[in-house]
């Protein structure tokens, strides 16, 4: 990519962030990127077709028995709803973000099929996606600027957050994460979002809250959202929540048992420096004592 077509393409970036997006963010693990954007199409279109019936609806009413021309209606159709969802780069491997096209930002909810999503996942425990770990729907996602940020969430803070009950505190918890972009002053977000929440009707709670704010920086994205189950939803993790209690504990155990191994290597090193150390001491000494018995016997021979 030339200089040119490479300013241009920051420039659309900025002005659609300037807008503000709603979608998705995704989690992968290195050079899976193409398969995971796939299979988030997938997941996603099935999704609309459910939630949304009505949205993208192509279909002919007159009934054909041709199966190959019921099979090509059907590519066709796969390929327009691919338009409701694009490609968002950030810049950051690992880390995709599929974006809702702009005219139906204001129709399609991701919290709504996000929801749908990890309640089927828990009942069915099929695993859809081998390449896809976290799957987080995302409310508003601007420009990694403090005061852009400061405006966005706000805008969420007032819409979730308008409990006036005091005798029931609703718990809850931020999960702010930075990517790279050094410019991020991590307690200059996390102090003014939580001044914005009256501590009359709400406590946090790192344990099991009923709301978490999500803030994700990658480069120039400031993600946010506000979601409910995050824990129940395993963070939103789609590899980990269709997993049975049993696995979970075997992996936990396995992730103790490796702590437990790292934690012993790390001592055993430490002292194998520290006896290596204390060998160099005594040659050291050594050496001293004979430095002064032979200067004590050159003396000795001079008198």
């Amino acid at each position: 990519m030339n200089k040119w077509n490479k300013n241009t393409k920051i420039e659309k970036e900025n002005d659609e962030l300037n807008e503000c997006l709603k979608g998705f963010l995704i989690f992968t693990d290195k050079n899976k990127e193409k398969n995971s954007i796939r299979d988030a199409y997938n997941i996603l279109n099935d999704y609309i077709d459910e939630l949304y019936p009505n949205l993208n609806n192509n279909e002919n009413n007159d009934e054909n028995n041709n199966n190959e021309i019921n099979n090509l209606e059907n590519e066709i159709k796969n390929l327009k709803k691919k338009k409701l969802f694009f490609n968002f780069d950030t810049h950051c491997k690992g880390i995709i973000f599929i974006k809702i096209n702009k005219d139906y930002k204001n129709k399609i909810n991701p919290l709504e099929i996000s929801y749908k999503l990890f309640n089927d996942l828990l009942l069915n425990k099929n695993l859809i996606s081998k390449n896809i770990h976290k799957f987080i729907p995302i409310e508003i996602c601007c420009r990694a600027k403090f005061e852009i940020f400061k405006e966005k969430i706000k805008i969420l803070i007032d819409k979730y957050f308008n409990n006036k009950d005091e005798k029931k505190k609703i718990k809850w918890k931020i999960e702010f994460r930075s990517r790279n972009n050094s410019s991020i002053l991590k307690n200059d977000y996390l102090n003014y979002t939580i001044n914005l929440i009256e501590k009359n009707y709400y406590e946090v709670d790192y344990k099991n809250p009923e709301k978490v704010i999500i803030i994700e920086i990658t480069n120039n994205l400031c993600c946010l959202s506000v979601l409910e189950n995050y824990y129940k939803f395993n963070s939103y993790n789609i590899q980990s929540v269709i997993k049975t209690d049993e696995e979970k504990l075997k992996e936990k155990e396995k992730l103790i048992k490796l702590q437990i191994e790292s934690k012993n290597k790390k001592e055993n090193n430490n002292k194998k420096e520290n006896n290596d150390k204390n060998k160099d001491n005594i040659e050291n000494n050594k050496e001293e004592n004979k430095i002064i018995e032979f200067n004590e016997n050159e003396e000795i021979d001079l008198i």
